[in-house]
């Protein structure tokens, strides 16, 4: 996300004087760096992200919320924030609630916002739900491998960012009303036919999704990212499909 964010983005500058007027080349480039040097060439070029620490957000203390209302509101499309959030020890419960009422308030005014299960804290989902005012209830169900396949809705939201029919994979899963789903097991049907038997069954497939979406009337919306192998798929072409969907026709 990061990468194509330094080459794409409004805010983008050229990351070397050679490459000026040449972004395919650049993000070429980019591609061959480990995550740490994007990072720090992000930093560098002060690109359309801006990159907040876990440090940086504990040293604003009391005035995060003056903090977020001056980098983040009316100026971000979108916010990914990562559930270690919902786990903290005491002293830090204060802030945490801070930073995710910060996000509240950003999905608020018509952002997008993303919690990405990068601990898989197991009530983060049902606390995002009683937070951003779902009616029902995200549940995380599973840490476990299964084969999946984009929902109809997943497909007008993702689109060519998970370029599968179907994809075996390791994630959170969770429990969401059928609207919010964006992905659905893949049964195959082939592996439970039987050729000694005419009367075979095929199991109905979990609804529960590795990643789930909600739209509020003012147009934001919240997903939960559950993803935990980036080899299993592109993190950032999905996370930045995800930060668009605030954004009819983006």
């Amino acid at each position: 996300m990061l990468r194509c964010d330094l080459v794409f983005s409004t805010n983008a500058k050229v990351v070397h004087p050679l490459l000026s007027g040449e972004k395919s080349l650049q993000l070429l480039v980019l591609n061959f760096l480990c995550s740490k040097d994007v990072l720090s060439i992000s930093y560098a070029l002060e690109g359309g992200s801006k990159i907040v620490s876990d440090s940086d957000i504990i040293n604003q203390g009391n005035n995060l919320k003056d903090f977020v209302q001056t980098t983040a509101l009316g100026k971000y499309r979108g916010v990914i924030c990562t559930d270690e959030w919902f786990d903290v020890d005491p002293e830090y419960a204060s802030l945490s609630e801070d930073v995710i009422a910060s996000m509240k308030s950003m999905y608020d005014m018509g952002c997008s916002v993303i919690f990405a299960a990068v601990m898989g804290v197991f009530a983060a989902p049902r606390q995002i739900s009683k937070l951003f005012e779902i009616q029902t209830d995200w549940e995380l169900t599973a840490y476990t491998k299964r084969s999946v396949s984009l929902t109809q809705k997943g497909k007008s939201i993702l689109g060519d960012s998970f370029p599968f029919e179907n994809a075996y994979l390791k994630s959170n899963f969770l429990s969401a009303p059928k609207e919010e789903l964006l992905f659905i097991e893949y049964i195959d049907p082939g592996d439970y036919e039987d050729p000694d038997y005419e009367d075979y069954s095929v199991p109905e497939p979990s609804p529960d999704s590795p990643v789930v979406i909600h739209f509020s009337p003012s147009g934001g919306c919240v997903s939960y990212f559950g993803f935990v192998n980036p080899l299993d798929v592109s993190y950032g072409a999905i996370l930045l499909k995800l930060l668009n969907a605030s954004i009819p026709g983006v």
